[in-house]
């Protein structure tokens, strides 16, 4: 049930996430922290890849995502949309409402529930996989003002067999590659489990200047996320069963001003400044992440030039950081305040040759500290089920990055590839330990916080073609080259070498069947073959393919529209491991998966 973005080998801190605008600020560290967004929520996904980080920040030394509602209504009106998913394979539920209207005031309300069971491999049950979620979000408009209120809320299980109570059972379920007890399906969640919740207040306004116009906006945001382990405490009190062993609030404050001048000539631009205050309480024996405060300021500019066929823009930001890590004595944690500050810069070009054909180049470098994880981590990190042990010496990341893109669009035709090249200094990496860890919550497979000089270096890119009027083939692919520099040797863990083929059938009208279309795809993943050598648990799984199969229509009755999507996700239930998943040591991934989504809009959209 979690996932993150993954662009050019980085995510987690490397990834700046933004939710309508606002840096999005949850306990992002690590694998399987999760972004706390409800997926019905959004309209629109951008991704910037490389140094993006020149407006938005320090975290976006690998990129940016951006994630967008649609906009309010300026018009009187009342509308709305009813979506509904089902999932086979877990008999996942989901349904939202959104409304929305103008009267005098663009206003929106939106809702959400999703509840699923236990996943299913081709040969057996991931125990306690289930999930459920509660999200809900409110947005008014008035003139030059905009707020809006989101609560995010989820709890989630944690795969049985990945907490696991001795070394030799740890060892044994690592050989063995599937649970050591058969399960039956079940909605229900047991610990090990999660409850995370997020809460997240914007309020935003700009004044339109005959010069240009002047943005600003501010962010809340309370993230609150428990932990209840596998084991059972010493008592059977309801009060101490019910208690999280580990529990994290963390609050965050930003205000951001942004003033954006009118064209003068071939030159438009932006100046901002930004700043953050964010405080995290801990409770419970664990410790991951200590009780800390920080401040965070920046200024920042992006010019742009555009003349006949060459467009050109430069950035720079300036960030300062300070933080406060409180004492906790029986961690032997010490009082101590960090400060840091540096500069983000990027330079990006690109020139048209033809009205079909593009050039891209860019340049960049981008930094970031160490997260608090990386320096104080010394204990098990939960839903990743990995012990987890940091270094307080970790220096400041610096990335300087390039990459060439090529760009051919016709009317039936669109290329695009990317070569880049990412050179890393003090690049922080989690690391395996030979010898696993036994703790009162299990044992686990260790890991330790390392950094060394690396280089990320690769191609991606997309081809769709449209062959005939009915028939378009498409192509996505990218692979990842991570080298440690200073050993010679390749990075743990990054992605293997994938590449996803399409066939999309476009149908003709039928009675009341519009837009209708039917998909086959195809899904290649090469096996990890750059990996440090006699350091992992278990070598890397093998490849993979995978085939999908999916169609949708739309059905109109009078003047009502009623989307019908369905899709049948590995088809013929293949067995595979992706090297990424942080549980490939102990199970397959989910198996063949059916999807029925209806989507019906009303009123005037």
């Amino acid at each position: 049930s979690i996932s993150k973005p993954v662009i050019r080998g980085l995510h987690s801190q490397r990834i700046l996430l933004l939710n309508d605008g606002v840096q999005q600020e949850g306990q992002q560290w690590g694998g399987e922290h999760a972004p706390e967004i409800d997926p019905f929520s959004i309209s629109k996904i951008e991704v910037l890849k490389g140094a993006a980080g020149v407006e938005h920040g320090s975290g976006a030394i690998g990129g940016v995502v951006s994630v967008k509602p649609a906009e309010l209504p300026t018009e009187q009106s009342l509308s709305g949309k009813i979506l509904l998913d089902a999932f086979s394979n877990n008999r996942q539920a989901s349904g939202s409402l959104m409304l929305q209207g103008y009267n005098g005031f663009g206003w929106r309300f939106q809702g959400s529930l999703r509840k699923a069971g236990s996943s299913k491999t081709p040969d057996f049950v991931i125990a306690n996989s289930g999930f459920e979620e509660k999200n809900y979000s409110l947005t008014l408009g008035y003139q030059k003002f905009e707020t809006h209120f989101s609560h995010f809320g989820t709890e989630l299980g944690i795969y049985k067999g990945s907490h696991i109570g001795n070394v030799s059972d740890l060892q044994k379920a690592i050989e063995t590659g599937k649970p050591l007890v058969d399960y039956d399906f079940s909605y229900e969640i047991l610990p090990p489990k999660q409850k995370i919740s997020h809460n997240l207040f914007t309020l935003k306004t700009q004044q339109k200047l005959w010069y240009g116009k002047i943005e600003t906006q501010y962010g809340f945001q309370k993230n609150h996320r428990q932990e209840f382990d596998a084991h059972k405490p010493y008592s059977d009190s309801l009060e101490v069963l019910n208690k999280p062993s580990f529990e994290l609030t963390l609050t965050t404050h930003t205000l951001e001003t942004k003033f954006a001048h009118k064209p003068a000539k071939n030159f438009w631009g932006t100046l901002g400044v930004s700043g953050m205050r964010q405080g995290n309480i801990r409770n419970g024996a664990v410790v991951i992440i200590p009780n800390f405060r920080s401040y965070n300021g920046g200024i920042f500019g992006v010019e742009n030039f555009s003349k006949d066929k060459l467009t050109a823009n430069l950035g720079l930001r300036y960030d300062f950081r300070w933080v406060k890590v409180f004492p906790l004595s029986f961690k032997n944690i010490a009082e101590k305040i960090y400060t840091c500050k540096n500069f983000t810069a990027a330079l990006g070009t690109a020139y048209d040759f033809t009205e079909n054909l593009s050039v891209l180049v860019n340049f960049g470098t981008a930094w970031r500290p160490p997260s608090l994880n990386e320096l104080y981590s010394n204990d098990v990190h939960h839903g990743a089920a990995q012990f987890e042990i940091g270094d307080l010496n970790l220096k400041n990341e610096r990335s300087f990055n390039s990459d060439l893109t090529f760009r051919y669009k016709t009317e039936k035709n669109n290329f695009e590839i990317s070569f880049y090249n990412n050179l890393m200094k003090n690049f922080i990496f989690l690391f395996p330990d030979s010898i696993p860890t036994l703790t009162v919550r299990g044992a686990f497979p260790t890991f330790r916080y390392k950094q060394a000089e690396a280089v990320l270096r690769g191609f991606d890119g997309t081809f769709t073609t449209k062959l005939t009027d009915f028939y378009e083939l498409s192509a996505n692919f990218s692979t990842v080259f991570g080298t440690n520099t200073d050993t010679n040797e390749p990075l743990f863990l990054m992605p293997s070498d994938r590449l996803k083929l399409a066939n999309t059938f476009s149908l003709p009208n039928f009675y009341n069947l519009t837009n209708s279309y039917f998909e086959f795809s195809g899904n290649f993943v090469r096996k990890q073959t750059r990996f440090p050598k006699n350091v992992d648990y278990t070598e890397p799984p093998k490849g993979y393919t995978l085939f999908d199969f999916g169609g949708g229509t739309e059905l109109n009755f009078a003047s009502q529209k009623i989307e019908v999507s369905f899709s049948v996700k590995n088809i013929f239930d293949t067995s595979y491991r992706d090297y990424l998943s942080r549980y490939r040591y102990f199970i397959d991934d989910a198996g063949r998966n059916i999807v029925l989504k209806v989507q019906i809009p009303f009123g005037k959209n």
